[in-house]
């Protein structure tokens, strides 16, 4: 029988995480649909075995090579799809069962695109300071979709599009995300779009949490998949995000990204670096490494460098679970420490860390920069370790900035050690600092110490300088006092003169006088 839907999920590095999202599909109160599971390259990490573990509707497509983003896959689905109508969902993303009945609804009315309300959660531990929700607007009106970005996971449109909106774009070619750049060909090729006006999907952003396809969980999908599996639970979780974006203001506050933001290729650059692609197969260690704070975006896990004379830092925040990578391995265990600069405002510490999604024992003492977490585990083959720092609740501080808002922060980074055994055998007397630590502290060391000569030679400069402006002041002194004397003896010299001069005068007078008063001649 002919679907009436096709459901296409691209995927890359999910593997067996990807069961929860199917499962949501599975749960679909509409049956009549199939769904094409495309791999942006090689399937691998169990992903065929797992969708060969649901019913014949669920089928695994696979391009041939890496595309690098959603575009490949979604463009092979659709070449495939039999379906009336392509939907899409994300690999980590889960649909509430109703929502492809309410999706096709509002198609059956004469819309190209119909869109769900969506909740978009950020991090996990920061859902509440980061939540918003799209897709919920008045049907028709064409300037929402040139608006008003909706992900993927929330629409579906007829599978025959007008020739104009084109194939999903390649991101290569793009200032733009590719979702985004779709959705707009679709707006400018005066597609109709309808919102179902009810909220049907639950996204977990792979773009606001780092590392995310280095270190794939299925953590908070099932979490989330418990909640919705219950009516009254599903209906109370939705109220509940829906009110939190409500009175945060995040209800229909995504829109697109301007294209003058960036250069063309640089969102895709940016994703992967953030997600862990990009990140290289790590390197053997040797004895001793050091990684410091960075300078890339790590969306919600870290906040971006900030510094000082001495040192250069990073904010974890807003989320309580920062991550960090360790490109490095080695057959045996490792010695991590993380070290890390302590302010007495912000008293947040580390009370559980993770390597590679297993808990490992921890000690938070204090450090050559505050403080030092340290821990011991293994290093995984082929990919970079991911290290988890689950954080007390971050505090609310002043922005890096002047004039930044407030933000929340939890633990600030000053870098990562890691040494093998034999290397930390080695200095038994201080096991807060190996040989990598040390060169870093080192040259910190000596480039204060270059600083504190370079002010002890200008503040010499500056006391001389001021010793010869005392002895130029005194002799202006000398100067001043001699023309105050050379004054004095001028206006004594002027009031002498002044005084024969009167005197010449009255002398003057009296003889006038006295010549008017002779008598004259007989």
């Amino acid at each position: 029988m002919t679907p009436l839907v096709s459901v296409v999920v691209a995927t890359y590095e999910r593997g067996l995480a990807i069961a929860p999202t199917l499962r949501s599909i599975g749960a679909q109160t509409r049956t009549d649909l199939e769904v094409l599971v495309v791999s942006d390259g090689p399937p691998a990490d169990g992903l065929a075995e797992t969708v060969a573990g649901f019913d014949e509707r669920f089928r695994l497509l696979a391009l041939p090579e890496r595309t690098r983003s959603q575009s490949g896959p979604n463009n092979l689905g659709r070449e495939q799809a039999r379906g009336r109508y392509v939907a899409y969902l994300g690999h980590d993303d889960l649909w509430l069962p109703e929502h492809l009945d309410r999706l096709l609804g509002a198609l059956d009315e004469g819309f190209d695109f119909a869109v769900a309300g969506c909740i978009y959660l950020g991090p996990p531990g920061a859902e509440d300071e980061l939540t918003w929700v799209t897709g919920l607007f008045e049907s028709g009106d064409a300037e929402v979709p040139r608006e008003h970005f909706f992900p993927p996971s929330s629409f579906a449109h007829v599978r025959d599009l007008p020739a104009a909106v084109g194939r999903w774009p390649d991101p290569a070619a793009l200032r733009l995300p590719v979702d985004t750049a779709f959705l707009l060909a679709a707006a400018d090729a005066d597609c109709r779009f309808a919102s179902t006006g009810e909220v049907s999907v639950v996204k977990f952003a792979s773009a606001l949490r780092y590392l995310s396809y280095l270190a794939p969980s299925d953590a908070e999908q099932l979490r989330v998949e418990r909640l919705l599996a219950d009516p009254a639970a599903r209906t109370a979780y939705v109220d509940e995000r829906l009110a939190e974006a409500r009175a945060r203001g995040t209800v229909m506050s995504t829109r697109h990204a301007a294209p003058q933001q960036f250069e063309v290729g640089e969102r895709l650059a940016a994703n992967e670096q953030l997600r862990g692609i990009a990140i290289p197969a790590p390197a053997a260690l040797v004895d001793s490494a050091w990684i410091g704070p960075g300078e890339e975006w790590r969306g919600f896990d870290w906040h971006g460098p900030e510094w000082d004379d001495v040192d250069r830092w990073r904010w974890s925040g807003p989320s309580p679970r920062p991550r960090l990578a360790l490109p490095w391995t080695h057959p045996e265990p490792v010695h991590v420490r993380v070290h890390l600069r302590t302010d007495p405002a912000v008293p947040v510490t580390v009370v559980e860390a993770r390597v590679d999604g297993e808990p490992v024992d921890h000690r938070v003492g204090a450090g050559p920069w505050g403080r030092v977490v340290e821990l011991r585990a293994p290093l995984r083959a082929g990919r970079a370790s991911v290290l988890e720092l689950e954080t007390s609740p971050p505090v609310r501080r002043p922005g890096g900035a002047p004039d930044a808002p407030e933000r929340l922060v939890g633990v600030a980074l000053i870098g990562i050690e890691v040494e093998t055994d034999a290397a930390a055998a080695a200095h038994p007397d201080d096991p807060t600092m190996g040989r990598a630590a040390l060169a870093v502290r080192g040259a910190q060391l000596e480039r204060l110490e270059l600083e504190r000569r370079s002010q002890a030679v200008h503040l010499a400069r500056l006391t001389e300088e001021l010793a010869l402006t005392h002895q130029h002041a005194a002799n202006l002194e000398g100067v001043v006092a001699a023309q105050a004397r050379s004054i004095t003896t001028l206006q004594r010299q002027v009031a002498q003169a002044e005084r024969k001069e009167a005197d010449r005068a009255e002398r003057r007078r009296r003889r006038a006088e006295a010549k008017d008063a002779a008598p004259g001649p007989a």
